[in-house]
């Protein structure tokens, strides 16, 4: 019954924006038993799964949704998603840039590639795709830091100093564009100048912490001004 489909298929949005994951899976799993070839049910089943850290299981769902469109957008996005939640940033890469080809101006496409990149620590390639998003547009958030990542990751620091603080001007708000320009003059032998941002980031966000430890700014975090924020 299509009336019966379309009624679940909304009870379980109403639990996605609630947050209540656990209820919007087992609704989309009677779905999927109701109807099993249908895209839209196997995409948001997969993505349900995301949410409880079922990458594993969310895959063989995405690749369902393939089985059944393999060109189809949502499908391609969530399994680069899923693998890149499985550490599998490789498997990702292609799947992303096929994306973009299929639509050049996507930048959120575009900010998954960055990411991919920067994660593989590919930073030529990560300058690229940084410069070809600023093309786009300017003052794109994702395109500054990754330049700036790209630059660091060449040990350009004073260049991409200039892209950091570009970042912040953009959005003073931003607890990682003063992340990133932290690590640029800590690189620079400016410590005392990168804790000031470090204070700035965990006073705008305090669960920075993670994050400036991957940036290795980890021994800079004990400066006593930084200890109780």
């Amino acid at each position: 019954d299509p009336k019966s489909e379309d009624a679940l298929f909304a009870v379980s949005d109403m639990y996605h924006e609630l947050g209540k994951h656990q209820e919007e899976s087992d609704t989309l799993k009677k779905l999927i038993e109701k109807n099993s070839d249908d895209i839209k049910n196997l995409i948001s089943y997969a993505h349900s799964l995301t949410h409880l850290g079922k990458h594993k299981e969310a895959l063989k769902f995405s690749d369902k949704a393939l089985e059944q469109e393999p060109d189809d957008v949502d499908a391609l996005y969530e399994k680069q998603s899923i693998l890149r939640k499985l550490g599998r940033d490789e498997e990702a890469l292609p799947i992303i840039q096929d994306l973009i080809k299929k639509d050049p101006d996507d930048l959120g496409n575009r900010g998954e590639l960055l990411q991919i990149f920067d994660d593989l620590e590919k930073y030529k390639e990560l300058l690229n795709e940084a410069e070809a998003v600023l093309k786009i547009d300017p003052e794109d958030s994702d395109g500054l830091k990754g330049k700036a990542a790209a630059l660091i990751g060449l040990s350009k620091f004073e260049e991409a100093l200039v892209f950091a603080e570009k970042l912040i001007e953009v959005d003073r708000t931003d607890a990682d564009g003063w992340i990133v320009k932290a690590s640029c003059l800590n690189n620079l032998n400016r410590s005392e100048e990168a804790v000031d941002c470090l204070y700035v980031a965990l006073s705008i966000n305090p669960s920075s912490r993670e994050r400036i430890k991957s940036e290795q700014l980890k021994s800079i975090l004990d400066s006593p001004r930084l200890k109780n924020l």
